[in-house]
C-alpha cells in the first residue's frame, strides 16, 4: 500500500512538471508608446501616419496578430487604428511601426496646434496573440507627450 501511494504521489507531481513546461510564457511587459506623426500624402482627408515604439521585457521572442489603439491628447480621445500586419518583438527588443491614423475629432488637433505644438498623450493599445486555440488579448496604456506637427494636414 505504501509502495502504491509512493507511486501515485511520484505520478502526480511528473504529471504536474510535465504541465507546467508545456504551458508557454504569456506575452506580457510590452510597452506600445507614440514617438511621432508624420504627414500621410495621397491619403484621405483626416487621415495621418503614427510612429509607435513597441518595446518588450520577454527573453524570449513575442508576436501579436493585430493590434488595436486609440489616440488621447489633453484627454480626449481623437482617433483609432487598428494594425493588421503582425508584430514580431525580438527577445528584450523593440521595433518601430508606421500605421495609419484615421482622426476622427480633428477640431481637437486644430484646437491643440493653435497653442502649442507638444501635447500630453494616452495611447490605449490592445494586443491580440493566438496562444494554442485561445486568442488572447492584452492591454496595455502609456502616457507621455508628443509632438503634433505631423497632424496639421490631416487636422484641416
Amino acid at each position: 500500500m505504501k509502495t502504491a501511494s509512493l507511486l501515485l504521489g511520484s505520478l502526480l507531481v511528473a504529471g504536474v512538471l510535465l504541465a507546467s513546461c508545456a504551458t508557454p510564457p504569456k506575452a506580457t511587459g510590452v510597452t506600445v508608446t507614440v514617438t511621432g506623426f508624420r504627414d500621410a500624402e495621397g491619403s484621405p482627408q483626416n487621415r495621418a501616419i503614427m510612429t509607435l515604439h513597441f518595446a518588450s521585457e520577454n527573453v524570449t521572442a513575442v508576436g501579436f496578430t493585430r493590434t488595436v489603439h486609440e489616440l488621447y491628447l489633453n484627454d480626449r480621445f481623437v482617433g483609432k487604428t487598428e494594425n493588421l500586419t503582425p508584430v514580431g518583438l525580438p527577445p528584450m527588443g523593440s521595433v518601430n511601426l508606421d500605421v495609419p491614423l484615421a482622426l476622427e475629432n480633428p477640431g481637437v488637433v486644430r484646437q491643440i496646434l493653435s497653442f502649442s505644438d507638444k501635447a500630453p498623450y494616452r495611447l490605449v493599445t490592445v494586443l491580440h496573440y493566438t496562444d494554442g486555440d485561445d486568442k488572447v488579448q492584452i492591454k496595455v496604456t502609456a502616457e507621455g507627450k508628443v509632438e503634433l506637427l505631423g497632424l496639421e494636414q490631416a487636422a484641416r
